[in-house]
C-alpha cells in the first residue's frame, strides 16, 4: 500500500511541478520527504463513468468583483465580456 501511495505522490508532484517554469524534479532528497509523509496519505483510485460540465460566467459573486472579472476578460476576449453582460 506504501507503494501505491508513494506513486500517488511521485506522480501528483511531477504533475503539478512540470507546469511551473522553470520545472522542478524530484530528487533522491525529497523522495525521502515524501516517504517521511506517506504514513499520512491515503492512495485511492477513482473510476470516472460520467461527467458533466457547466459554463458560468461568475454570476455567483459580488457585483464589485464581477465588474473587475468581467472588464479583465473585455480585452482579451470582447464576446465572453458580452456574454458576461447579458
Amino acid at each position: 500500500m506504501l507503494d501505491d501511495a508513494m506513486e500517488v505522490v511521485e506522480c501528483t508532484v511531477e504533475a503539478l511541478e512540470s507546469l511551473r517554469s522553470p520545472s522542478w524534479r524530484a530528487t533522491p532528497a525529497s523522495r525521502d520527504r515524501f516517504r517521511a509523509l506517506l504514513p499520512g496519505v491515503r492512495a485511492f483510485r477513482v473510476h470516472v463513468r460520467t461527467e458533466q460540465s457547466m459554463f458560468k460566467l461568475s454570476q455567483d459573486i459580488d457585483p464589485e468583483r464581477y465588474t473587475r472579472v468581467r472588464d479583465s476578460f473585455a480585452a482579451e476576449n470582447p464576446r465572453l465580456a458580452d456574454m458576461m453582460d447579458r
